[in-house]
């Protein structure tokens, strides 16, 4: 068997079993049906309508799924797309691993749900600051800091 087979065995253990999160087998599947390439290469595909990838997120998705196991860099060659070196991906004959999240990175989405959190938190310290007791306020108090910093 050629790697691209021992990588399609995988494939469908992956598919078969939900082993990546929606996002990440969107890309993988993605990669396979039209890999080996560059991510704007990928990316070419998906505004073509033939993949349900959306958004421009692949680069993040392919560094993941090299984390997890189930990707890699095989190289550079001019991408096809952008005229430009760029790194070629494709699948591997592996199953993924368990990725950790990085710790410090939040995306976007979850920036503005702690940053509203923490102004919510800030508003009602305001509000109650006089009317509670010195020991919740303090208590209010340590749970902004720890969000804030956590």
């Amino acid at each position: 068997m050629t790697v691209r087979e021992t990588s399609l065995q995988a494939y469908h253990t992956i598919k078969e079993n939900g082993l990546l999160s929606q996002r990440r087998w969107e890309v993988y599947e993605l990669l396979v049906k039209h890999g080996p390439g560059t991510a704007s290469e990928l990316h070419q595909n998906v505004q073509r309508g033939s993949a349900a990838v959306v958004g421009a997120n692949i680069r993040a998705r392919l560094h993941e799924l090299k984390e997890a196991g189930v990707s890699a860099e095989i190289g550079e060659r001019p991408c096809t797309v952008t005229g430009y070196m760029a790194i070629v991906w494709d699948v591997v004959d592996r199953l993924p691993k368990e990725v950790k999240p990085r710790k410090g990175r939040s995306c976007r989405e979850c920036s503005r749900v702690k940053a509203g959190a923490v102004n919510s938190m800030r508003t009602a310290y305001t509000l109650i600051e006089e009317a509670f007791s010195p020991l919740a306020k303090a208590s209010l108090l340590a749970a902004i800091n720890e969000l804030e910093n956590g």
